[in-house]
C-alpha cells in the first residue's frame, strides 16, 4: 500500500495545471486522515495549512487472501478524495469543471500503468461520487480497486534472489553479462531419471 501511495502521490503531483503548465495542478497531495473535515469543522480550524486545489488518499477495506499458495496478496479501495476552490462554482463556465477533474485524474493513473508496476497487479476503476460543496470548497472523491503484494511481515521479507544453472537445460551462457565459461559436466542422463523404491 505504501508503495501504491507514493506512486499515485507521484503522478498526481506531476500533473501540469493547464492554464500554466509551469505549475502543478494541485497544490497539495497528502495522505487522507481527516483534514478536510478538521478544517470545514465549525470550531477553530487547528489544523496545518493546506493549498486547494487539494488530494486526499486513503485505503478503505483492506483484507488478504490466506490461500497458501496466495500469501501475502492484499486488495482493498484506493479513495482520491479531490477539493477544488472555485468561488463562482455554479456559473455555466464552471459547474461541471469537478468532472473535467476526474477525467485528468482518470486518464493520469490509465496512463501511468504502463511504467509503474506498482499499478499492474490490479488497479481499476470503481466509483465516483460527488459531495454537497461546503464554504466555498467542492469535495468529490474517485475509488479504484487495487491489489499489491505485501511481504514485510513474512518469510520472504529476507528473500535473497539467486540465479540456478542446470546444464543441459540452461547454462552460463544463456544468462546476460554472464562471463564464465558454460559447464559441462554431468549430463543429461546425471541430472533426470527415475528412482525405484525399494517398498
Amino acid at each position: 500500500m505504501k508503495e501504491i501511495f507514493l506512486r499515485i502521490k507521484e503522478i498526481l503531483s506531476s500533473i501540469p495545471d493547464p492554464k500554466n503548465p509551469s505549475k502543478p495542478l494541485f497544490k497539495s497531495v497528502k495522505i487522507d486522515k481527516g483534514q478536510f473535515e478538521r478544517i470545514i469543522n465549525q470550531e477553530e480550524n487547528k489544523e496545518l495549512p493546506y493549498l486547494f486545489p487539494a488530494v486526499f488518499i486513503r485505503f478503505t477495506n483492506v483484507s488478504y487472501t490466506t490461500s497458501q499458495n496466495r500469501v501475502s496478496e492484499g486488495k482493498g479501495s484506493m479513495r482520491i478524495r479531490y477539493i477544488l476552490n472555485r468561488l463562482n462554482d455554479q456559473d455555466d463556465a464552471y459547474e461541471t469543471e469537478i468532472f473535467d477533474y476526474f477525467g485528468i485524474i482518470n486518464a493520469a493513473i490509465q496512463d501511468a500503468k504502463e511504467t509503474v508496476t506498482e499499478l499492474q497487479k490490479r488497479c481499476s476503476l470503481a466509483y465516483f461520487d460527488m459531495m454537497e460543496s461546503t464554504n466555498q470548497l467542492q469535495p468529490c472523491w474517485i475509488e479504484y480497486d487495487v491489489q499489491f503484494y505485501d511481504t514485510t511481515g513474512e518469510k520472504y521479507r529476507e528473500w535473497v534472489q539467486k540465479k540456478i544453472t542446470t546444464p543441459l537445460f540452461t547454462n552460463r551462457s544463456d544468462v546476460e553479462g554472464e562471463t564464465r565459461p558454460d559447464i559441462t559436466s554431468d549430463g543429461y542422463e546425471n541430472q533426470v531419471g527415475f528412482i525405484e523404491s525399494e517398498d
